[in-house]
């Protein structure tokens, strides 16, 4: 078996969305080192109608969180790993400054997603995970992973 690299929970997910259909698909991997040492994969995917890009986004990451939190899993660090500029600056950049503002933009309009995000929010705040922006997602076998599986779920 694949050996972990530590025992920290690692998430990975993905959006797929058209803007033909305005249907998107969200997948999620989650990966742990188990108590023998073996590399443990859980995931998750599914599908939405009548959606945009980003909501897309937040309910794959917050999906991962749900299932974290359903499970117990939170009972070693969490590292997130996105691909999503959105989603990291939405989290490390715009949430304390949209809290602040009572959930509206810089625009003074209230934020967009702001229902998900603060969902996003109050998990993030539970889990204190790190995030980690990748650039290159062909660096991160996982990403293929996760990228397929929400493209498969957009497409049923």
């Amino acid at each position: 078996m694949t050996k972990a690299l530590d025992d920290s929970l690692r998430v990975y997910f993905y959006s797929s969305w058209s803007g033909q259909t305005k249907k998107g698909g969200w997948s999620f991997l989650m990966t742990r080192k188990g108590p023998e040492g073996e590399l443990q994969r859980s995931g998750l995917s599914g599908a939405v109608s009548a959606t945009t890009q980003q909501q897309m986004e937040l309910i794959a990451v917050l999906e991962a969180f749900k299932r974290i939190n359903e499970r117990n899993l939170a009972d070693r660090p969490i590292t997130v790993y996105t691909s999503s500029n959105y989603i990291n600056q939405g989290i490390n950049e715009w949430m304390e400054g949209w809290k602040v503002k009572g959930w509206k933009g810089g625009n003074k309009k209230p934020v967009q997603n702001a229902e998900l995000w603060k969902k996003l929010d109050k998990f993030n705040e539970h889990f204190k995970p790190s995030w980690e922006l990748i650039t290159n997602e062909g660096d991160h076998p996982a990403f293929s992973e996760v990228k397929a599986a929400a493209v498969k779920a957009n497409r049923k």
